[in-house]
């Protein structure tokens, strides 16, 4: 179980009661927001992964409502190919909004606490799906399958997924939305703002990605079958 304080400062609260956040290219329609079909050069974002247990998700879910936030429902499933830099998916995401496949190359340090990362997005129709994974197994190696049940909110321009994956469990993860030009100093102060209206600043961050995490042996990953 997580410790939480459960105190928000009201002038933060005010802040990031937003209706309409400010739009961005890579964040699918959330709170009035247009997806792109394809993310043209690299994008970055400045994130944050935590792992908490079931209530403490069910906390901020409650946290996020009572601010104005809606969340959006999405399954997703990640399947990562072996890279020479960073990592590479294939994601198939269902939601309400439709069922699309995307291909994603990112590079993120693996670090504790808040880090950049810097990423491609293109997405495909669903009917591409078994092709383009045709097309990748021929060359690189099949690494892991990645299952998660994901809300996700919008904060200002930080992105709030609340994650269920199948067998690591409950984490909290954010990732603030850098535009072009953006100081990444400033990235870091709004997300460490979210942090402290969500109050999970007591949780424990995570450094690895959730592909590596299925890596390791079952009997070695943190959680247990309470927290999923």
């Amino acid at each position: 179980m997580c410790t939480l304080s459960h105190g928000v400062r009201p002038a933060a609260s005010r802040l990031y009661r937003r209706p309409h956040p400010r739009p961005c290219e890579d964040s699918g329609r959330i709170g009035g927001r247009i997806p792109s079909e394809r993310t043209r050069g690299l994008a970055r974002n400045v994130e944050l992964k935590v792992r908490c247990d079931a209530e403490t998700l069910s906390f901020v879910e409650r946290r996020l409502a009572q601010l104005g936030h809606d969340c959006l429902d999405l399954h997703q499933v990640d399947t990562y190919f072996g890279a020479t830099r960073g990592r590479l998916k294939v994601r198939e995401l269902h939601s309400v909004a439709g069922n699309t496949v995307e291909l994603i190359a990112y590079a993120r340090p693996d670090e504790l606490g808040m880090r950049l990362s810097d990423y491609q997005r293109i997405v495909f129709p669903r009917a591409e799906r078994a092709s383009l994974r045709t097309v990748l197994a021929a060359a690189l190696d099949e690494l892991v399958v990645v299952d998660k049940r994901r809300k996700v909110a919008v904060v200002g321009r930080t992105r709030v997924h609340l994650d269920r994956v199948t067998g690591l469990g409950c984490f909290v993860e954010l990732e603030t939305v850098l535009a072009e030009g953006d100081d990444e100093g400033e990235g870091r102060a709004e997300l460490a703002r979210v942090v402290d209206i969500l109050s999970i600043g007591d949780l424990t961050p995570v450094a690895a990605s959730y592909s590596d995490l299925m890596l390791e042996p079952v009997w070695s990953r943190p959680g247990s079958d309470a927290d999923r």
